[in-house]
């Protein structure tokens, strides 16, 4: 490996040493060579460490007291990284071999851009493969903050970021319990141009509890708090304040369809049509809890 790699490429790990192991080697086995790995471990009492160190000094491994909080392991890395660029990947997910070749290619020509996406798949536990998952007006480049405005597209493992931009709209928020990773793109995305790399080199597999209906609502009330706290602190257009209320009127009238509670469900539904008064979903569902028994 190079001694001032151009890319600090971050894996966080929690007692997934197996699947770590395929994802360190999808990262080594990268026709762009100019990086570091380092795997931030949050506290593994699996055979993690044993596993790093079976892979020498290409691999820096930094160990953790766990917070069972991804945020909190990539911040730890980024201070650990020397490059001007970093690339973040998930334990469990792969890279397709020119996945970091063709973002750098395309931050490397144009220093404008904050950073770079590419699209992706979902590696079931059968094996079997998904379509790519990014949708026609997702896959485009130069402003792409509206487009992030209505929901989180961009997942972690297919990001790399240009240290200075991170810098500047980081760290990570850690106090998250989730969709920190959706927080940051979002400041980015406002403060530079974005790339898509628009072919699907990424698996993802996702995780046995993934579809949980406490996780699918713990995730839908962390980008209410993303969203909300993004519409105070910056400076948005007419058109951006707009679309940020029609996301969160729809977010909150999701969370009033699964929530219970009826009167908590309620707050939710009252919440989304205040937002937009034109959400008929908020509206069917507001009448159905209103029905006598």
């Amino acid at each position: 490996m190079p001694t001032t790699p151009r890319v600090s490429v971050i894996i966080t790990t929690y007692n997934r040493a197996s699947l770590l192991q395929e994802a360190i080697e999808s990262v080594l086995a990268q026709s762009y060579r100019d990086f570091e790995l380092i795997v931030a471990d949050d506290g593994s009492t699996d055979d993690t460490a044993e596993r790093v160190a079976a892979f020498g000094d290409r691999v820096r491994y930094v160990k953790l007291t766990h917070t069972g909080k991804a945020e909190v392991g990539r911040n730890a890395a980024i201070t650990e990284g020397r490059g001007c660029f970093f690339a973040f990947l998930d334990d469990d997910d792969l890279w397709h071999e020119e996945k970091l070749a063709r973002q750098m290619d395309v931050l490397e020509r144009d220093e404008g851009l904050g950073y770079a996406y590419t699209d992706c798949r979902v590696l079931d536990e059968d094996g079997s493969i998904s379509p790519p998952l990014l949708l026609s007006q997702h896959k485009q480049s130069g402003d792409v903050f509206d487009n992030l405005l209505e929901g989180c597209f961009v997942h972690p493992s297919t990001v790399v970021i240009r240290r200075i931009l991170f810098q500047a709209v980081g760290p990570f928020d850690e106090s998250l319990v989730c969709q920190g990773d959706y927080d940051l793109w979002l400041r980015a995305a406002y403060a530079a141009p974005v790339a898509c790399v628009a072919e699907p080199l990424v698996l993802l597999r996702r995780p046995p509890d993934a579809m949980s209906r406490r996780l699918q609502l713990l995730n839908v009330e962390s980008a209410i708090l993303v969203l909300e706290r993004l519409r105070r602190r910056q400076q948005l257009t007419w058109r951006q304040r707009w679309l940020s209320r029609r996301t969160l009127s729809r977010w909150h009238a999701t969370l009033g369809l699964r929530r219970e509670p009826a009167s908590l469900a309620r707050r939710h539904l009252l919440r989304s049509l205040r937002l937009n008064p034109l959400q008929r979903t908020a509206w069917q569902a507001l009448i159905t809890t209103l029905r006598p028994l």
